[in-house]
């Protein structure tokens, strides 16, 4: 059925979905929130450090999620990762980071990719799946929280 429409973003009930794609040519948008264009309105994510991981790690994430938490509006700590993936790609978050166990983040990294979004490590370099960081963001946003979360880029 090549060519038929097909909404890949279910909507809310209150809304109809905001991506669509057409089936058999790859194409997925919607970064609903795309418009968000600073940080003090938009809707942030992470995922959190394992308990007894690494105590470098947890003050780090713990750095940068009060760092963040004094730029963005709201600011989500919590797992699966995956899920707040799909909520930037759906454009009803504006941004996720994430500075541990990223290859098995790999999915939600390119669903984010595949709907517009701008996958960087926290240095702003292009993201790698061998690498230790990734910011996952709306165009419009993901310069400033570069600028807020680059001061814990290791490295």
């Amino acid at each position: 059925m090549a060519g038929a429409h097909q909404d890949v973003v279910p909507g809310d009930g209150a809304k109809p979905a905001k991506g669509a794609a057409d089936r058999g040519r790859g194409q997925v948008q919607s970064l609903g929130r795309a418009h968000q264009t600073s940080l003090d309105g938009a809707l942030a994510g992470t995922g959190q450090a394992q308990p007894g991981h690494d105590p470098e790690l947890a003050k780090r994430m713990g750095s940068a999620f009060a760092a963040m938490t004094n730029s963005a509006l709201y600011v989500r700590v919590s797992v699966p990762v995956t899920h707040q993936l799909a909520q930037v790609a759906a454009g009803r978050m504006d941004l996720h980071w994430q500075f541990d166990n990223v290859r098995s983040h790999a999915a939600g990294v390119l669903l984010v990719q595949e709907a517009g979004g701008v996958v960087t490590d926290i240095e702003g370099k292009p993201w790698e799946l061998a690498g230790e960081s990734y910011l996952a963001a709306a165009p419009g946003v993901h310069a400033a929280a570069l600028e807020v979360l680059s001061a814990w880029a290791v490295g």
